[in-house]
Parts: C-alpha cells; sequence; structure tokens
C-alpha cells in the first residue's frame, strides 16, 4: 500500500494547497522537515505585483501555456493581486502576502481581520513601499494576530499601523508619519488594545504589539497607547544621519498607563544634547529606559 510520503513534492503541494493555513496547514508543516518545506514555500503566498508588471506575468503565463509551461511547480489560482487590499480579501487566516518591490503600493484603511503574515519582497525596507493618502485613519487597521515586517510604510497625519487587538509583531520595518505641523496629534504606531489582566501568560498572549529593529519617524511620539497596557524592554538606538531605530513591547494585560508615549521629538531632542556620561565614540547609541 502506498504511503503519503511516497508522493513526489508536486502532489503534496497540491495536497496542501487545499487545506486552510491555520490551522491545518501549520500542524502538517510540524510532521516532519520535508512537510515544513514544502508547507512554507512561496507558491503558497499571495504576491501584490504592480499593475505593469501583474500585465506581463499574465501575458507571459499565457504564451507559455499555449507551448506547454516551463514548469510543473503547482500554485494557488489566486496567488496574483495588484493591491494589498484585493489580496487580504482573498486570504485566509494564517496566509503569507509578499509585496513586490519597486514602485509604492497604497494601502488606504487595509483591515485585516484574521491572522496573516504582510512582507516586503525586497532586500531591504526601503525597497518596499507602502503610502497611504491623506484622509485615511491608517495604512493598516490590524484586528488579529500577525506580522508585519520588511516594510516602509509613509503616511499623511494618520498612523502608519492601527493595532486593535490580537498579537502585532513589526519588525524590520520603517513607519514614516508625514506630519505637516500636526506633529502633536500624531504618532506612527497608536494601539487601542485592552486586555484582561487574568489571561495566560505568553508569549502569543492576545492584545500586545511587539516592536523590533523599526525605525521610526514623524510625529511628536513613537507609539502612542489609547487602550491598556504598559512599554516594556524599550530600547531606542540612535544615529547622526538616520531616524531612531526602536525595540519595544506592549502588553495589554498588563495594567499599565492609559496614555504611554514616547520618542519622536523626545528622541531627536537626545540626539542634539546628549547625556556627558554617554558614550559617544560612535555614530550610534542605544539607551535603555525602563
Amino acid at each position: 500500500m502506498a504511503h503519503m510520503l511516497d508522493l513526489d513534492d508536486g502532489c503534496l503541494r497540491r495536497i496542501f494547497l487545499c487545506l486552510d493555513p491555520l490551522p491545518d496547514r501549520f500542524s502538517v508543516a510540524q510532521a516532519c522537515k520535508r512537510f515544513h518545506s514544502i508547507s512554507g514555500s512561496c507558491s503558497m503566498w499571495l504576491r501584490v505585483q504592480h499593475k505593469s508588471a501583474s500585465l506581463v506575468a499574465s501575458g507571459s503565463s499565457t504564451s507559455l501555456g499555449s507551448r506547454g509551461s516551463a514548469s510543473t511547480e503547482p500554485e494557488r489560482e489566486d496567488k496574483l493581486h495588484t493591491t494589498l487590499q484585493s489580496a487580504v480579501a482573498a486570504s485566509r487566516p494564517g496566509d503569507t502576502i509578499v509585496l513586490d518591490g519597486g514602485e509604492p503600493h497604497c494601502a488606504k484603511d487595509v483591515v485585516v481581520p484574521w491572522p496573516l503574515q504582510i512582507k516586503g519582497g525586497g532586500a531591504a525596507p526601503e525597497d518596499t513601499v507602502l503610502t497611504c493618502p491623506k484622509g485615511a485613519d491608517a495604512a493598516l487597521d490590524v484586528r488579529a494576530s500577525g506580522r508585519v515586517a520588511n516594510l516602509t510604510i509613509h503616511t499623511c497625519v494618520g498612523p502608519c499601523i492601527l493595532h486593535r487587538a490580537g498579537h502585532l509583531r513589526v519588525e524590520t520595518c520603517q513607519l514614516k508619519c508625514d506630519a505637516r505641523g500636526l506633529e502633536h496629534l500624531c504618532a506612527p504606531l497608536v494601539t487601542v488594545a485592552s486586555g484582561n489582566a487574568d489571561a495566560p501568560c505568553g508569549p502569543l498572549r492576545a492584545g500586545a504589539l511587539t516592536v523590533s529593529e523599526t525605525r521610526i519617524e514623524g510625529g511628536d511620539k513613537a507609539v502612542q497607547c489609547h487602550g491598556t497596557g504598559e512599554v516594556q524592554g524599550v530600547r531606542v538606538a540612535y544615529h547622526r544621519s538616520r531616524p531612531c531605530t526602536f525595540w519595544f513591547g506592549i502588553d495589554s494585560n498588563v495594567p499599565g498607563c492609559q496614555q504611554v508615549v514616547f520618542g519622536g521629538a523626545w528622541g531627536r531632542k537626545r540626539h542634539r544634547e546628549p547625556d556627558t556620561g554617554a558614550q559617544q565614540d560612535g555614530p550610534k547609541r542605544s539607551r535603555e529606559v525602563s
């Protein structure tokens, strides 16, 4: 009798494409290294292309189809999209969405209602840019656990990311809010998550915001908390020619200050008037904030 492991990778990939990413495909990935590699293949991801690139891709796929495809690797039918909004609408909980680098992508009040991973496809965050037009509440409105990585998000007045619920991780990003004279009203990051003090502890507890190695620029604050929780484990790295880089976490299940604000003008002031006792040998300095 044939065993599932006797199937080739292409056949297994077609089977895994039929599974819901969360929890079925994640459970399959834990079975063995081979299943983990196949289930994490980029053919499982959704991809946001620019319109011009999308037309070229569709034309090339049509011509290849008439002569026979050059690749037999199966891919999901709804893989390619021209906007982040359409990719989110076509996604399923646990999906990964990759945005192509190059020209900026437009993102206006994109609601993320279920767990997703949104990341840039470039080598560095500045290679993939999300721009939010004036008048929008936020570029990304996150309402579930997920991850935003390797992206540059640029907004006018509104926040780059509005965190409402779930455990959101922002990793290796650049967040820039063009306040246009309204710095006292703006913050690139805003969280309104409210938690439960009796919730179980752990890194995946709901109502948490974790920021790591992210440059934040614009506004009078780096982050503003309108929910419950407190800022924990804050580290700030200063550089003479680049915005401050932040590491911190906010756990809404831990009672804290209702208005938690830091960064922005505070970081720039500290850069212009450094402490006399701090190390100033190099262009980059880190400071622990309790």
